[in-house]
């Protein structure tokens, strides 16, 4: 809530990779131990004003009951006649009934396993993508080794075409993918697949596809609570609003050019976007591009693209 207080405070005055990184103060709070004894939990500042638990007695006796057989002289009628093994003892068992802090946890383990088969069930459709990809050709190839260069990522970048996705993405951690639609317009080429390159390699260069990781598992996690689902909306779009920052320093574009790609690339990406689970995309959804065209026809770019 403060920060969300504080992003509409500053949301004209500073930059949008400013603003992604105040937001990931969200994720670093979600990872922190929920322990009702550090300060990022809410009892650690109000432990004045709750009920102390009582505190159990130290005199107390425990009682314990002995049985003690009773001495019975046997009379002669009853010394004839056979006698019974001792008597098996009753066993007694306690049911304990399902209190609500159960039912709560069942309901907890039940939605994390429904979104787990989600996460995995993208997982796999994006393994089958990669596995009917075919390799980019040498120019392509050239070209964004070029771009690489220029964005100064260290990391080697593959490039591959795909005909199951109508918007450019990347994938993958420790070896990333972009993966780019072979239906792209010809008049792309070479400036609009330079922008295309340039926005994907900056996701790679900003461990983007490693903070989507953070944000789903802990969306998983944290799937009842409706703040962490807008926390995650709001990263999603600040994200791409600093790559698209980052894109117009890099290649020193005027936004009417880089903004254009972005509307053709967006006219081809027909299909509702995914859970946003899986890949990052340029295109996500219509609402949020409109969004990012109408910031940076509006407002100033910087001249350089470090935090602002």
């Amino acid at each position: 809530g403060l920060l969300l207080i504080a992003d509409l405070c500053l949301r004209t005055r500073v930059s949008a990779r400013f603003r992604y990184g105040m937001w990931l103060l969200v994720l670093v709070k979600l990872l922190l131990p929920p322990s009702l004894a550090l300060p990022t939990g809410a009892a650690y500042w109000l432990s004045d004003y709750l009920p102390a638990a009582p505190a159990p007695s130290a005199s107390f006796t425990p009682t314990v009951w002995v049985t003690v057989p009773s001495v019975v002289t046997p009379s002669p009628e009853l010394s004839s006649m056979p006698v019974a093994g001792p008597a098996e003892p009753a066993v007694v068992r306690h049911v304990a009934s399902l209190q609500w802090q159960g039912l709560m946890l069942l309901g907890w383990m039940v939605g994390v396993l429904s979104l787990l088969m989600v996460v995995l069930w993208r997982i796999a459709s994006v393994r089958r993508s990669l596995a009917r990809s075919r390799p980019a050709g040498a120019r392509m190839i050239a070209l964004l080794e070029q771009c690489r260069a220029e964005l100064g990522v260290a990391a080697r970048v593959e490039l591959r075409l795909t005909d199951d996705m109508h918007s450019p993405a990347v994938c993958g951690f420790r070896r990333p993918v972009i993966l780019l639609p072979t239906v792209l317009p010809p008049g792309l080429w070479p400036d609009g697949l330079r922008m295309i390159f340039t926005h994907e390699l900056a996701h790679v260069k900003r461990r983007d596809p490693w903070v989507n990781l953070a944000q789903t598992v802990l969306q998983v996690a944290y799937f009842w609570h409706p703040l962490v689902w807008a926390a995650n909306a709001v990263l999603r779009y600040l994200r791409e609003l600093a790559v698209d920052e980052t894109v117009l320093v890099k290649l020193r574009l005027q936004a009417q050019c880089y903004t254009d790609t972005l509307i053709d690339i967006a006219e081809m990406a027909l299909r509702k976007p995914a859970f946003s689970l899986r890949l990052i995309g340029i295109a996500e959804s219509k609402r949020a591009l409109e969004r990012r065209i109408t910031h940076m026809l509006k407002r100033h770019t910087s001249n350089r693209a470090a935090l602002g």
